[in-house]
């Protein structure tokens, strides 16, 4: 006996599945999505769908009420904004930033290869130091307060600038402990 699954057929018919279940239904019988139907009740659906289904309007899509699309849902009318639109000028203390004087600046690719190679041996100092790619919260407060690379490499009681820094030390205690070494 030949059977043909209700997905095959509805693929077949380029039709969804719902709408060979409803022809299913209306010619009497009875499917489930997952079914198989047989040959007999197959080719009694096609002829079911080709004669336009129980609507008789010759379009088988119409045969199942689909879902309503964004489009076909009646308006809502729409309501305004609580708060009216907000601007610059009604921000008196959000100003506009400066544009930044280097990025309007031409860059060749010379000048980027050269700020890398720099970046890259100001990093490799840091690292020689003691101060790892994670540490950049230290590098900075370092920056700010004049600490080199070179003053994190003395060390002071076994322990260098860098590994107390590390630990927790603050950089006043790292600065007071430089001092007391000169």
């Amino acid at each position: 006996m030949n059977v043909i699954d209700v997905h095959s057929l509805a693929a077949e018919l380029g039709v969804a599945s719902a709408v060979v279940l409803r022809a299913v239904a209306d010619l009497g019988g009875e499917a489930r999505g997952n079914s198989r139907l047989s040959a007999e009740l197959a080719d009694d659906v096609r002829a079911h769908l080709r004669a336009g289904g129980s609507n008789g309007n010759g379009n088988p899509l119409f045969s199942v009420s689909l879902p309503r699309t964004t489009a076909s849902r009646p308006q809502m009318p729409t309501v305004g904004p609580a708060f009216a639109p907000t601007t610059a000028e009604s921000r008196p203390r959000q100003q506009a930033r400066p544009a930044d004087p280097f990025a309007a600046a031409p860059y060749s690719l010379e000048e980027q290869l050269a700020d890398q190679a720099q970046a890259t041996a100001v990093s490799d100092e840091w690292r020689a130091a003691g101060l790892g790619i994670h540490d950049r919260h230290i590098i900075e407060q370092c920056e700010r307060n004049g600490l080199t690379p070179q003053d994190l490499r003395v060390r002071v009681d076994g322990r260098t600038m860098a590994s107390r820094l590390k630990n927790g030390e603050s950089i006043s205690s790292v600065k007071s402990r430089l001092a007391q070494q000169a």
